[in-house]
């Protein structure tokens, strides 16, 4: 239908995520590249098994793998969406590690960090009420972005930006100019207030 009225269309992207693949198989995800579908835009969020399982994706890392094969067999892109500081206070590191692991399975066009925000009335706003989570402070994440970067294998081409309001720092760069990312990442970390960087997220998704 939409070839027929809007012939000139290349490419059709929508939101998507691993759980919505989980029952489709490679061959029918080769039929949707070919009717025009590509450049998925994927809630990752993370690939630290223990964040993931506690957020609920649908999906467990095993499953999240097999996904990301059938995308790369079946020759789709995606960009990845991913949430800084959700697996909470101390868990950074490991969580940007596990998570540029993961991604270097199949690099992504994009990558988009959002910084996770505790929306009052959300499940994660009841896990942090009961003591179950407890957020990253700002700087945390700051520190959680710098070493994301330092683990990512991308293209050249690829984009990173984390140009959205949810974030206290704004960078955007393609790949090539790795170097610039952790630059403005660093010099965030190094010269905003420790009030600021102590501080946590209060800045909302729209």
């Amino acid at each position: 239908m939409i070839h027929k009225y809007l012939p000139n269309i290349k490419t059709i992207t929508s939101y998507a995520s691993f759980y919505n693949m989980k029952n489709k198989t490679v061959a029918e995800l080769k039929e949707l590249k070919k009717l025009g579908f590509d450049e998925l835009y994927i809630g990752v969020e993370t690939a630290y098994e223990p964040a993931l399982i506690k957020i609920n994706k649908g999906c467990n890392l095993e499953e999240y793998k097999e996904s990301l094969g059938k995308l790369k067999k079946a020759g789709m892109s995606y960009h990845a969406i991913l949430m800084m500081g959700v697996a909470g206070r101390g868990n950074s590191e490991i969580n940007a590690k596990a998570t540029a692991e993961f991604l270097n399975i199949y690099p992504s066009k994009s990558v988009f960090p959002m910084t996770t925000s505790v929306q009052y009335g959300s499940e994660l706003y009841e896990m942090r009420e009961r003591g179950d989570f407890v957020e990253a402070s700002l700087g945390e994440i700051i520190k959680e972005k710098i070493v994301l970067v330092e683990n990512l294998d991308l293209s050249d081409d690829a984009l990173f930006s984390s140009g959205h309001m949810v974030n206290l720092v704004n960078v955007t760069h393609r790949w090539k100019h790795k170097e610039k990312i952790l630059d403005k990442l660093n010099y965030a970390l190094d010269n905003l207030s420790q009030e600021i960087l102590n501080s946590t997220n209060e800045r909302e998704a729209r």
